[in-house]
Order: structure tokens, then C-alpha cells, then sequence
């Protein structure tokens, strides 16, 4: 027993489980984006953030595999979008069904969006937009939402789908 190594413990990190939007939350959210993105002075950058949660919320795409996205990966007969094997985590390609809102608020994007530009989300300058954090913050913040982030609006797509509901 002079081992002393012999009694110490690892410290316990505690592991964070993601968060679920109870169904006033969710309302919250969606509600004060269709707010942003229809008001009178809304901007570029308001529709785009509207956009993209209704992507995530009703296709389950992570945030990374929303930015890549390609029109060409979007099948508008099929209602499904194709996440390429080189934006997927996995890298794996997956096609994901998408439920009428995410289907409906693309749908609508894509017809304002310059035909000419092969992202489905591109920033100013051209190039791949993943500037998402000052917006989602200001969203959580305008919805009353509290530490919630951008991969955890997989989780009520996930939850939805093993239910049959998507």
C-alpha cells in the first residue's frame, strides 16, 4: 500500500447530453426565424438562417453538411437531399428524406437564389457560408432559448424518423 498512484482516480467528466426543444421551445425558434426572415428589413443573412434551421430541423443535416450542399444534391421530386461522401462525418453518402416544411422553405430558396451559383448557401464573397454562430445566437437569444446549439437540432429529426413521423 505505498503505492500512492494505486489511490487516485480519474476525475468524472460529466458528458453533455444534447438537448431536446420541448414543443413551446421548437415554436419559439421556427416562429421568431419566420419572423427575421419576413420582416420588412430583413436581410440576406436572416432568410438564410431560416433556411437552414428548417434543413436541419426537417432533414437532420449537420450544420457542416448544410453549408457543402449542392443544388445538385437536392432532388425536389423526391423530396430528398444527397449529403456526398466528402461533406458527410461518416463519409459515407446519405439520402435524406426531407418533411414538407424543409421541402416547401427550399423549394422557395432555391427560387430566389442566383440560378448561376451551385451552393445551396453561399456566403457574400461566393464561397461556402459557415459563418452561422452570430445569427444562431441572436435567434436563441430573440426565441428565449437557452444553451442549445447547432447539432442539436439532429436530435428531434432523429427522434421524429425513428417514430415514422418523417
Amino acid at each position: 500500500q505505498n503505492d500512492l498512484g494505486s489511490r487516485l482516480h480519474s476525475p468524472k467528466v460529466p458528458i453533455r447530453l444534447p438537448k431536446h426543444l420541448s414543443v413551446d421551445e421548437a415554436i419559439a425558434l421556427v416562429q421568431t426565424t419566420a419572423a427575421l426572415a419576413n420582416a420588412p428589413e430583413h436581410d440576406e443573412k436572416d432568410l438564410r438562417t431560416f433556411v437552414l434551421i428548417m434543413l436541419l430541423y426537417g432533414g437532420g443535416l449537420r450544420v457542416s453538411e448544410a453549408c457543402g450542399l449542392k443544388w445538385s444534391h437536392v432532388n425536389f421530386d423526391r423530396r430528398i437531399v444527397t449529403v456526398s461522401a466528402e461533406t458527410a462525418k461518416s463519409r459515407k453518402t446519405r439520402h435524406i428524406p426531407l418533411n414538407t416544411e424543409a421541402y416547401e422553405t427550399l423549394k422557395s430558396w432555391r427560387s430566389q437564389c442566383d440560378l448561376g451559383n451551385s451552393r445551396v448557401f453561399e456566403s457574400e464573397a461566393g464561397t461556402r457560408f459557415d459563418n452561422v454562430n452570430s445569427s444562431w445566437k441572436k435567434l436563441l437569444d430573440d426565441a428565449k432559448i437557452a444553451e442549445f446549439r447547432w447539432h442539436d437540432m439532429r436530435h428531434p429529426f432523429a427522434s421524429r424518423l425513428a417514430m415514422g413521423a418523417v
